[in-house]
């Protein structure tokens, strides 16, 4: 197997030392009329008979010729010989667009998207093998137009290997909203440690209300678990709840996908939070747990 990178390299040098696997550094970037290019300046004959496994996470600044590029891929290298095509997309974009969302007028733009992976040769064969997520914030819209060929990865041990390096002898998760539940509790499980739960009301765009949902248990730490940061005002919500109820040494704020707008981390700062972790499926000064053992793992089993 090759591995290909576009520009998450990072990531893709990290996997392809993972797997003892050859790496092709593909150029993207844009022709003089913005239009999206992509190339490969080494001879393409070391495609045929190949399979290869292409790393690319879908960044906020650049979510639309990411698409294109991951969606162009694929056909390509099917078409110059290569036998099999994975794709490992840790943050997959516009599946945060939920049905509360979708009150305020935007137009769904992850079905489209989502479409572009599918496809298919004259003989309707997917060109893509299969789709690797971390962690994606609707699974079911991703099983929907991608159900044949997709798989999502948990990283609950990775985070549970870092947060384990703090003293978690009393300390609870905390998840900020229902969408977020099953991976406190899976976090908290494998932690050794209760967890609690808030449930979210969407006012505006702008601003969410936080009501505890049950008993939230009295901790000196919260790790506050999230699929994704963004803007931060849910997490900041349920800090101010937390902080005025219980007074915790420590409130840190943990995800997989750390977007971290412009102004999220004051926001956060300002509610009380005093760490923020996150994985590189977004690279940046949060990111400290890495995804690819992830996809390692996945292609170290003889069985795939």
């Amino acid at each position: 197997m090759k591995t290909i990178a576009l520009t998450s390299r990072s990531l893709a040098e990290e996997v392809a030392k993972g797997l003892d696997s050859e790496l092709l550094f593909f150029n993207y970037g844009s022709h003089g009329d913005k239009e999206l290019s992509l190339s490969y300046n080494g001879n393409i004959n070391v495609v045929a008979g190949e399979e290869f496994l292409i790393i690319q996470s879908t960044y906020p600044d650049d979510q639309h010729k990411m698409f294109d590029a991951l969606a162009a891929l694929p056909p390509y290298l099917k078409r110059n010989g290569a036998i099999k095509v994975y794709e490992f997309i840790p943050y997959l974009a516009f599946l945060s667009q939920s049905e509360i969302h979708l009150k305020y007028n935007e137009v769904p733009i992850a079905e489209s998207k989502l479409r572009q992976f599918n496809g298919r040769d004259t003989n309707k064969h997917l060109y893509l093998d299969g789709l690797f997520v971390v962690n994606p914030h609707d699974a079911k819209t991703l099983a929907t137009y991608c159900a044949p060929f997709r798989k999502i990865l948990d990283d609950t041990e990775l985070i549970a290997n870092e947060l384990n390096k703090f003293d978690i002898g009393d300390a609870a998760v905390i998840a900020p909203d229902e969408n977020a539940l099953n991976q406190a509790v899976a976090l908290a499980r494998r932690l050794g440690v209760p967890y609690g739960s808030f449930y979210k009301k969407r006012i505006s765009e702008s601003q969410v209300q936080v009501v505890a949902k049950g008993r939230i248990p009295k901790a000196s730490t919260y790790f506050i678990r999230d699929d994704t940061i963004r803007g931060g005002t849910t997490i900041s919500e349920v800090a101010k709840k937390l902080k005025k109820k219980f007074s915790p040494e420590k409130m840190i704020a943990v995800c997989s996908h750390p977007i971290m707008l412009e102004g999220s981390v004051e926001i956060l700062t300002e509610a009380g939070i005093t760490e923020i972790i996150g994985t590189n499926s977004i690279p940046g000064p949060y990111s400290r747990i890495s995804v690819a053992p992830l996809i390692v793992s996945q292609f170290s089993n003889p069985d795939l």
